[in-house]
Parts: C-alpha cells; structure tokens; sequence
C-alpha cells in the first residue's frame, strides 16, 4: 500500500492541500505553526514546508518541568527550520504590554491548586503565537490541534 494513491501521506498532503485551498491561503506568505513537537504539529510542518509554504515554527514554553522546548527546536534544526521559543513569562520580553495581564491572569490560573490548565494554557498558548505571527508580519496561524485548524 506505500506509495499508493491511498498512502497516509498522501491522503494527508491532499487534506493539507484543500485546507489551505478552502481558505484560501496563499503559499507566497510566512505562515507560523505552533509546534508542540508532537506528532501533529512535526507533520504539519513538513506538510506544509514540502507543499512550498514558508514556515515559521514556534514554540509555545509555559514553564512546565516535563517540557523540553530546546530539545524540539533542535530536532527540527537539521532539517532547515530555526523554531522561535516563545516564553510565557515576564523577563522573557515575549509578551507584550497589551497583552501581559491576560497571560498573568492566565498563569495564576495554572499555578492555582487545583490547576486548570486547559482553557488557561489554550488561551495563553494562542495569545503567545498571535502576537509572535504579528511581529512576523504573517497572515496565518496553523495550529496542528484538530483537522478543520
């Protein structure tokens, strides 16, 4: 069944493909992926860099003890990518003044006993890349959490 019509790859790259044609997004613009360095997000990447987009990885690093940003962003580095690491905290001058409250509220929320890090971390995670894919004067945000992102 590899190299079928029919191969997961290429049933992926042909999903990718219109996505992005339903919505119209151009490959002549900077995209920004947020890369967890899961399996989704690394397929999305190389989806997207071998469909001729320019990618911009970045990663989103909430302070969390098990979570290794570094180490992602160098196993995406042989392959040609340089992954911004976006630090949700207040000396890392990733977040911005207009922006910075929310993200505080946001991680007293996660430090809270107990923690309720989902709705939390989500808000603060796309807070972080909007603001990234702003400075990046990119158009799209790519987000490899469901099949309609």
């Amino acid at each position: 069944m590899h190299g079928s019509p029919f191969s997961l790859p290429s049933l992926l790259k042909a999903r990718v493909k219109q996505c992005l044609s339903d919505f119209s997004i151009p490959s002549t613009e900077g995209q920004v992926l947020g890369l967890s360095g899961g399996k989704d997000s690394l397929s999305l990447l190389f989806l997207l860099r071998d469909l001729g987009y320019q990618v911009h990885p970045a990663i989103v690093d909430l302070g969390y003890p098990s979570f290794d940003s570094a180490s992602i962003a160098a196993a995406i580095a042989p392959h040609g990518f340089t992954a911004a690491i976006l630090r949700a905290d207040s000396e890392s001058g990733d977040i911005p003044a207009s922006i910075l409250p929310r993200v505080s509220s946001n991680l007293r929320l996660l430090r809270s006993n107990p923690p309720t890090p989902c709705t939390a971390c989500s808000n603060t995670k796309r807070l972080l890349l909007s603001n990234y894919a702003d400075k990046m004067n990119a158009h799209f945000l790519a987000l490899a959490h469901h099949r309609d992102d």
